[in-house]
C-alpha cells in the first residue's frame, strides 16, 4: 500500500506546480474518485496502528488530503460518511473475518 501511495505522491509532485489537485487547481474526477479513501486510510491507521499518510514518506499526498478535505463539496459528501463511522465499520469487518476486535 505505501509503493501505491509513494506513486501517487510522485503524480502529484509532478502536478503540484499547477495546483494542489490532480487536475491543477480545481478539484476533479480524480480528487473526488480518492477522497473518500482518506476516510478508509483513518481506519486502518487506528486499527493498525500505523502511518499510511506519511508526511516523511508522502508529503504531496499529505498536502493534498489536507486541500482536498478543506474543499466544500468534500466536505458535505464525507459528512454523509464521516470518519468515525467508517471506522466503526472496519471494526466490524476485521472482527468478523478475524474474529477479533
Amino acid at each position: 500500500m505505501r509503493e501505491c501511495l509513494a506513486v501517487f505522491d510522485e503524480l502529484l509532485r509532478d502536478v503540484s506546480v499547477k495546483g494542489p489537485f490532480f487536475g491543477g487547481q480545481h478539484i476533479g474526477l480524480v480528487d473526488i474518485a480518492l477522497a473518500p479513501s482518506l476516510s478508509w486510510f483513518h481506519a486502518f491507521e487506528t486499527i493498525g496502528v500505523f502511518k499510511l499518510l506519511d508526511e516523511g514518506r508522502c508529503p504531496h499526498l499529505c498536502k493534498w488530503a489536507n486541500d482536498v478535505l478543506e474543499n466544500p463539496c468534500v466536505k458535505e459528501a464525507l459528512a454523509n460518511a464521516p470518519a468515525h463511522k467508517v471506522l466503526e465499520v472496519a471494526k466490524a469487518y476485521r472482527s468478523m473475518v478475524l474474529g477479533r476486535e
